[in-house]
Order: C-alpha cells, then structure tokens, then sequence
C-alpha cells in the first residue's frame, strides 16, 4: 500500500473508485415513524483503501489541511 500511496502522491491522481461510495439509510430512532425521512440517517460505505489513504494524509498532512468542523465530528 505505501508504495501505491507513494505513486498517487507523485503523480498527483487517484483512482476513481477512491471516490465512490454505496450510501445507506440508518434508522435513528427504531420507536419512531419508520416512513419518516427525518427518521434516518445516511451514512457512506467507502472503499477500505481510500479511507486508509485519507488516514495517512491527515496524520502527515492535516495540521496543513483545512476541515469543516461537522464533517469530522460525523465522519471520523
């Protein structure tokens, strides 16, 4: 993986799959109205080694890295 990670970086791309996800509605409340659309929550199933590869960045990268402050608090 580090050297796949070393070639995107060099080469500044990264596959496309990095940036597909399958999105799933989570229930919130089981006791709630269940044909309620406020009653879910989505959440994204990303590829495994995209969400690796962001992990790396941030920890080499994030205190140059700007993020919105509720992207991380729902995603991280």
């Amino acid at each position: 993986m580090a050297n796949l990670f070393n070639l995107i970086m060099i080469h500044g791309y990264a596959p496309n799959d990095f940036g597909y996800g399958i999105v799933v509605p989570l229930l919130k409340d089981r006791c709630g109205d269940v044909s309620k659309l406020d009653n879910y929550r989505a959440i994204t199933i990303s590829c495994v080694i995209s969400e690796v590869f962001e992990l790396c960045i941030c920890d080499k990268f994030g205190e140059f890295l700007y993020s919105h402050t509720n992207y991380r608090a729902h995603n991280g």
